[in-house]
C-alpha cells in the first residue's frame, strides 16, 4: 500500500509542478498556492490537485484530467492578498464573509509555490 501512496504522492506533485510553471510564465501572475491534501502531505486515492493563482487579471476556475490526475485552478485577483492597513477596516470586507473564510481555510495548510514579493506569505502569516 505504501508504495502505491508514493507513486501517487509523485504524479500529484508533477502534475502540480506543471500547472505552477504554467501560471509562473504569465506575467499577470503575482503568486500561487497549491492547498489541500498534496500541501498537507496528506494525499489518499482519491486526492487530486488543488492550485490557487493570484494575478492581475479576473477570476475564474480551470480544471482538468492529465494522465488520470483531476486537477484545478482557482484564479482570484491579486488584491486579495492585501490586508488592511488598520486591523479596524477588517469589517470592512470587500468579498462575502463566506467566501473570505473558504479562501482563509484552503491558504491555511498551503504551499507557497511562487510568491516573489511576499503577499501571498504575509497573509498566511496573518
Amino acid at each position: 500500500m505504501q508504495q502505491v501512496r508514493v507513486g501517487l504522492g509523485q504524479a500529484l506533485e508533477q502534475r502540480a509542478r506543471k500547472l505552477v510553471d504554467r501560471y509562473v510564465r504569465d506575467p499577470e501572475t503575482v503568486a500561487i498556492a497549491i492547498t489541500g491534501s498534496l500541501a498537507r502531505g496528506t494525499t489518499w486515492q482519491g486526492s487530486d490537485v488543488d492550485v490557487w493563482v493570484f494575478r492581475d487579471g479576473p477570476s475564474g476556475f480551470v480544471d482538468g484530467v492529465d494522465d488520470g490526475i483531476y486537477w484545478e485552478v482557482d484564479l482570484r485577483p491579486a488584491h486579495m492578498l492585501d490586508l488592511p492597513d488598520d486591523p479596524d477596516e477588517a469589517w470592512l470586507e470587500p468579498y462575502p464573509l463566506h467566501y473570505r473564510g473558504r479562501m482563509f481555510e484552503a491558504l491555511w495548510g498551503c504551499r507557497i509555490a511562487y510568491d516573489p514579493t511576499g503577499r501571498l506569505a504575509k497573509l498566511k502569516e496573518a
